[in-house]
């Protein structure tokens, strides 16, 4: 069986009582045994002074006990100040129910407690956080028709049986209960004081703006996330559409070809044609389907050694064929024992990827180089064009998936060429000026 604080108050103050008298009592019994005080006014003097320079300890030992007992009583306005001070600086309906409940929980030692605010998307009080007892309310949803619900709603402290509290956060210039704490019982098994039910009240006062405040942060936040998810399906479904054209795009001329070829495949310039064109165009049905699974998937690195010079001479005479068509002239300069440590799938969609996109820039015709080299123990790829240029508004949305300036593209080339240089640790930069062309840099250790 506890017993309560007041009882353990009682036991204590009576044995402090009963070791100060007792000090008095030895030192009494210490001066009859002494010469001169057995006697006449000595002897009072004696105690008088005795008492006097105990006195002071005693009153020590009375307020530590006090404070010890009656804590809440001394420090209230303490705990409203930091009360006050603390929910001020929390915006989040989670993180604010847990600071109001550990606060409660830890001044008033309670059994347990839990906090319920007001959720809009279930339209009842959800309960955030609980400790102690109540600790298995977490997550539960009480609606307007529960006892406890419909209790708090007159705005005042309800005392429950078991000595607990329901505490409400009342709006009085909305006329709506946005949140309670449900306290248990202290542990001490005392009685709630007039001035602890003074101060949850207070508490409880304070927190309804900022709980408010977070009902609202919190409906902003998820009015933002649904418009990012429509936004977002509008872009995949954009995005789904502009695949299945450049995939049916680069498929005409496979077709064409492909029933030409029984009546011409004697026919030189056909062959010719064929051969320039078939290569480039399933190459590039290729990088888009690849460029998809690569942007929703994971791009895991593998570290082969490709020689750059190899590398560039297959993409000249990729592109060799279109590149004529544009009057676009395709250059590239590596040392011919340079090489580069990463998948052959990877850096060849990196760089078809840049070097279509240097192809949209100058349509009008141009030149691009394709150059490599090292430096500072660092291996530096470059893709330079002398097109359009990128407007300075559009430099930090390039990388961005689904971003384009083009017709009818996908918009995720440069995505997919940025997620595969991070994956090996790399970075990817980009210089020129509007007008003046357009270098992409890959970055990679060497």
């Amino acid at each position: 069986m506890k017993i309560s604080k007041g009882m353990r108050y009682s036991v204590v103050t009576m044995i402090a009582s009963a070791a100060y008298m007792l000090i008095v009592f030895a030192a009494d019994f210490s001066m009859k045994n002494i010469s001169g005080f057995q006697v006449g006014w000595p002897k009072p003097a004696a105690l008088f002074v005795l008492v006097l320079m105990f006195q002071p300890i005693m009153s020590k030992l009375q307020a530590v006990i006090d404070k010890k007992f009656f804590k809440t009583n001394i420090d209230a306005e303490k705990i409203r100040e930091k009360f006050s001070t603390g929910i001020k600086k929390l915006a989040k309906i989670d993180r604010l129910a847990e600071y109001i409940n550990r606060v409660a929980f830890k001044t008033f030692k309670l059994s347990g407690s839990a906090v319920f605010v007001f959720d809009e998307d279930t339209g009842k009080y959800k309960c955030y956080d609980a400790r102690g007892v109540l600790a298995g309310m977490k997550d539960a949803l009480l609606g307007k028709e529960d006892v406890l619900v419909a209790e708090c709603s007159y705005g005042k402290i309800i005392k429950r049986k078991n000595k607990g509290l329901c505490v409400p956060s009342f709006s009085k210039k909305k006329n709506k209960l946005v949140g309670f704490l449900l306290a248990g019982e202290k542990s001490s098994q005392d009685a709630f004081s007039a001035e602890e039910l003074l101060l949850l009240e207070t508490m409880a006062n304070q927190a309804v703006m900022s709980v408010e405040n977070a009902i609202l942060y919190q409906g902003r936040i998820e009015a933002a996330k649904r418009r990012l998810l429509l936004k977002r399906l509008s872009d995949l479904g954009q995005a789904a559409s502009n695949v299945a054209r450049q995939a049916r795009m680069a498929l005409t001329p496979v077709i064409e070809f492909s029933k030409q070829f029984n009546k011409k495949w004697e026919d030189r310039d056909f062959i010719e044609r064929a051969a320039g064109t078939l290569p480039f165009e399933t190459e590039r049905l290729r990088l888009i389907l690849v460029s998809v699974l690569i942007y929703s998937g994971e791009s895991k690195p593998v570290f082969d050694e490709i020689k750059l010079g190899g590398l560039f001479s297959w993409l000249f005479k990729l592109m060799e064929a279109r590149a004529r068509e544009r009057n676009i002239g395709i250059g590239y300069q590596v040392s011919g024992d340079l090489a580069i440590k990463m998948g052959r799938d990877h850096i060849e969609q990196v760089l078809l990827n840049l070097v279509l996109n240097a192809f949209d820039a100058m349509p009008y015709g141009g030149k691009i180089t394709v150059s490599a080299e090292t430096w500072e123990g660092k291996l530096y790829v470059k893709v330079r064009d002398m097109g359009q240029g990128i407007p300075k508004e559009n430099l930090d949305k390039i990388f961005d998936p689904f971003f384009t300036t083009k017709q009818d593209a996908i918009g995720l080339g440069l995505t997919v060429v940025k997620k595969i240089v991070e994956s090996y640790g790399g970075a990817i930069h980009v210089n020129g000026e509007p007008g003046q062309g357009t270098e992409f840099v890959i970055e990679l250790n060497g």
